[in-house]
């Protein structure tokens, strides 16, 4: 396989035309950012709400913490599902469309 060097180090081709490819499909919103970014921000605000429930179990009591963990944990759950349904029904409609 034949290579080349970029910035001093030596990169395959293959390997350049795949990174142009998914930039491609970024910027043409052919892929979608979003979805990735939700899923980040899921886990973030997951921490915050055990990190909270720990906060609550130092000053309240444990058992009102360990509820408002699982409480918070099943209702950021939801809330995030439902924007990534939105997401999941353009890209199946896309792969409806897409069909001969």
């Amino acid at each position: 396989m034949k290579t080349s060097i970029i910035n001093g180090s030596e990169v395959s081709r293959l390997s350049v035309a795949i990174q142009v490819e998914l930039m491609r499909n970024i910027l043409f919103f052919d892929s979608m950012l979003t979805p990735k970014i939700i899923t980040v921000i899921y886990w973030l605000t997951l921490l915050g709400v055990v990190i909270s429930g720990i906060g609550v179990m130092t000053y309240s009591g444990v058992l009102s913490g360990l509820l408002g963990i699982l409480i918070g944990g099943v209702f950021v759950r939801v809330a995030f599902e439902m924007v990534i349904i939105a997401f999941k029904n353009n890209e199946y409609l896309r792969k409806i469309a897409e069909k001969p």
